[in-house]
């Protein structure tokens, strides 16, 4: 009988053995993941090293894969790994290679179906050493480039200090951190200054994006949710202060994730709507024909409002404190059809309770 604990055991031991064999840097093993500095990184990163660790050995059905979240290198086999290194280097891993097939061989990994339904196979997130990381790269506002390019996006310094925002210098990129509602840092989402970049954003130390909210950790539970999609959305709304009226929180992209509405749903708060006024912005607030969109989603559980976009606005960006005010005291209740009568009464009790926030349940 398989029996997850002991299987866990030997793929950490393993996961230990392998970074050893190819003598990864800055490398910890956390369940069915090895994440260390990337082997192809003098190759493959820009000025030759990772030094924000963004690779990664993950455990599954098929023994073991590798895959590199900064320069996209990935494989279903660490084979594909030595192959590369073979490449680049000019030398021979054929020692290597008989060691790690050793080590494949010597786990008897479970059939697929076995596997998904183990807890081994769940995400476990670990939080990173924020000593260590939040140290890794300068202050955003203390370098010149990275500071010139926030005020063009009209970014202040308040915001930019309160968000703890960093620059990576190699990358010449702006990091926002990402902390959980704890406050624990869990990875780093970063955007290219340079319009030309072909790959704009780019997530670091392995973030777990789709279980994390951006501004999670500075919820004030006496405020609405306001929720956007992307960073400097995100960013704008504390320059122009509107945390004093709501939470801003930014999906990180257009998509979202079950467990991100999980986590919105679980707040027990009023949510506000204000993704970005464009196919993917619409098609992610409603979905197809309502069903599978994120204001439907959340209205299941929670008052949620969408905010109708003013003519010749598409982006928060646009949008200044006056203008947020406004939207948000005409934004239209998202209303699940057919409506329970159970949610008409959870309506009428939010309603009462609403009323610190000024604003009003539009024709109800």
């Amino acid at each position: 009988m398989f029996q997850s604990k002991n299987l866990m055991l030997d793929i950490e031991q393993q996961l230990t053995n392998i970074g050893t064999i190819l003598k990864l840097k800055n490398k910890s093993v956390d369940g069915i993941w090895l994440r260390s500095s990337c082997p192809l990184s003098t190759w493959t990163h820009g000025h030759g090293a990772d030094n924000m660790p963004s690779f990664g050995i993950v455990a599954s059905d098929f023994g073991f894969g590798f895959h590199c979240f900064s320069c996209g290198h990935k494989g279903r086999d660490l084979d594909s790994l030595l192959y590369l290194l073979e490449q680049f280097t000019g030398s021979d891993y054929e020692e290597e290679r008989e060691r790690l097939t050793r080590i494949k061989y010597s786990i008897a990994f479970p059939d697929y179906e076995t596997w998904s339904n183990t807890t081994v196979q769940r995400e476990k997130l670990n939080p990173l050493p924020k000593e260590i990381y939040l140290t890794l790269y300068e202050d955003a506002w203390d370098i010149e480039e990275s500071r010139n390019y926030l005020v063009g996006r009209g970014i202040t310094e308040e915001a930019c200090k309160k968000l703890e925002l960093k620059f990576d210098r190699n990358e010449n990129r702006i990091l926002f951190p990402v902390f959980d509602s704890k406050g624990d840092l869990f990875g780093f989402s970063g955007r290219a200054i340079s319009d030309k970049e072909k790959l704009r954003i780019k997530d670091y130390a392995g973030l777990p994006k789709k279980h994390m909210l951006l501004g999670e950790h500075f919820i004030d539970k006496t405020k609405p949710v306001l929720i956007v999609e992307g960073l400097f959305a995100y960013a704008h709304l504390f320059s122009i202060g509107a945390d004093k009226l709501c939470n801003p929180i930014a999906l990180m992209g257009a998509s979202f994730s079950q467990e991100k509405v999980d986590k919105l749903k679980s707040k027990f708060l009023v949510m506000y709507l204000l993704l970005d006024n464009d196919m993917a912005g619409r098609l992610a607030t409603y979905g197809d024909s309502c069903k599978n969109g994120l204001a439907n989603l959340l209205a299941q559980e929670t008052p949620t409002f969408v905010i109708q976009w003013p003519e010749g606005k598409d982006d928060p960006d646009q949008l200044s404190f006056d203008e947020l005010q406004n939207l948000m005291k005409s934004a239209k209740l998202f209303f699940i059809k057919p409506l329970t009568k159970k949610y008409k009464n959870d309506i009428n009790k939010s309603r009462s309770n609403y009323k610190k926030y000024e604003y009003k349940y539009n024709g109800y």
